[in-house]
């Protein structure tokens, strides 16, 4: 190792994460002890409803519209 990493590493050693505040470990006691929202559902199916068929649509204007024509 060079003397610049060796700074660096010996710099490094004397830090210390400070203590926590009283007040942010209430918050933190608080949030965790209040009860989780329930999970969101049924997001997917109105999503298909509208995309399924636009994809349909699009897909028939597609083979309509190209320019060889339907097979």
């Amino acid at each position: 190792m060079t003397d610049d990493t060796r700074d660096i590493e010996a710099a490094l050693r004397q830090l210390r994460p400070r203590r926590l505040s009283p007040g942010f470990q209430s918050s933190v006691a608080r949030a965790l002890a209040e009860p989780e929202a329930p999970p969101r559902r049924g997001n997917v199916v109105p999503f298909l409803t509208w995309f399924a068929p636009l994809a349909a649509a699009a897909a028939v204007a597609f083979v309509l519209l190209s320019p060889s024509g339907p097979a």
